[in-house]
């Protein structure tokens, strides 16, 4: 969740300040750092999915993950030529946002499987 929660900040300082290359840089670093965090640090939610089975959960949000990045790559890639990098910012902060609250949700609802 703390990944997602980065990334909103720093796509809203990239958009504010998409003419500065300096500001611009840092909140891009930053924001991909964000995004690694998020995905490294979701690895044992995802393993909870399915209980006893976590290759299966694992494997879902990898597939999840990977068919995302390929459906908001061409979105992206549109909103960047209609709007420039202030419209593929704003979409990075409505998905960044929506992730920070679905997996707050779930995390609230989980139940660990480690130590059953």
């Amino acid at each position: 969740m703390l990944g997602a929660a980065v990334m909103v900040p720093c796509a809203a300082l990239l958009a504010g300040f998409s003419g500065s290359l300096v500001i611009g840089l840092a909140a891009l670093a930053v924001f991909i750092i964000g995004f690694e965090y998020g995905v490294v640090s979701l690895i044992p939610v995802a393993t909870d999915l399915y209980a006893g089975l976590p290759g299966k959960g694992f494997g879902l949000v990898i597939g999840a993950g990977t068919f995302g990045r390929g459906v908001l790559t061409v979105i992206a890639t549109g909103l960047y030529d209609d709007t420039g990098v202030v419209g593929a910012c704003v979409a990075a902060m409505v998905c960044a946002a929506l992730s920070a609250l679905t997996i707050t949700a779930f995390a609230a609802r989980r139940s660990p499987s480690v130590g059953r």
